[in-house]
């Protein structure tokens, strides 16, 4: 009888991982525009900013993502500006 309840608990689990590495793709994905915004505006870490954001770059510059990219990026750029 505790054999079956440990299978049910056991077989709930198996999407923690998958769900938690989807939940970091998108933050990773999400931070891109922040992280550019404070490099430009620092000018500090674009290298840094460069290597780490390096696949959203190739995503940019090879798929039809391109546009929404410099959009989320421009949107970063813009609320950031401290010039009134």
């Amino acid at each position: 009888m505790s054999e079956g309840a440990n299978d049910k608990g056991r077989g709930s689990g198996r999407w923690v991982w998958p769900a938690l590495l989807l939940i970091l793709l998108v933050l990773y994905l999400l931070s891109v525009g922040p992280a550019v915004a404070i490099a430009r505006r620092t000018g500090k870490g674009m290298a840094v900013v460069n290597v780490v954001y390096a696949p959203i770059e190739w995503l940019h510059n090879n798929t039809p993502l391109r546009n929404p990219t410099e959009s989320y990026v421009n949107f970063w750029d813009r609320i950031t500006d401290d010039t009134p």
